[in-house]
């Protein structure tokens, strides 16, 4: 992306796309395909301006790179659990906070309600639900659905 007086207004100079899993982490994208598709945008980049290829303008390409409108920034309400969620709700709402600033929830500790973070959920997909019988026959993120 070309620099701008907008934020992400100037011209692009490559573009990648990359399919996401459902059970993607912040951490895992960035990690991976994000940084492959930098690497891949650099090199495209420097090779279009070498050969004197001009940008495209994000504005003339609407149906490609939809509409060019700037999106706020995650708040903390967006990282927010609710207990009255679906579990996918939840996994997908750690899932996005990954490594920082992590999910955001309430519980009560000791008598006291505290606003904890998670990190790093799975879904458990045991039929037996006794904790004695998960401690037992699972391992930490052994079981995860797709």
């Amino acid at each position: 992306m070309g620099a701008d007086d907008d934020m992400d207004g100037g011209a692009i100079w490559s573009c990648s796309s990359f399919p996401v899993p459902s059970n993607s982490t912040k951490a895992s994208l960035y990690n991976g395909a994000i940084a492959d598709a930098a690497v891949y945008g650099a090199l495209e980049a420097a090779t279009k301006y070498c050969l004197k290829i001009p940008p495209l303008v994000k504005n003339d390409y609407p149906d490609y790179f939809g509409p060019c409108t700037q999106k706020r920034a995650m708040k903390n309400g967006d990282r927010r659990i609710g207990w009255h969620q679906t579990a996918d709700e939840i996994v997908t709402r750690v899932r996005m906070s990954d490594t920082n600033p992590g999910a955001i929830a309430e519980l009560k500790v000791y008598g006291e309600v505290r606003n904890l973070r998670f990190f790093d959920a799975h879904l458990e997909c045991s039929r037996d639900l006794s904790i004695r019988n998960l401690l037992k026959k699972t391992h930490p993120g052994a079981c995860r659905r797709a």
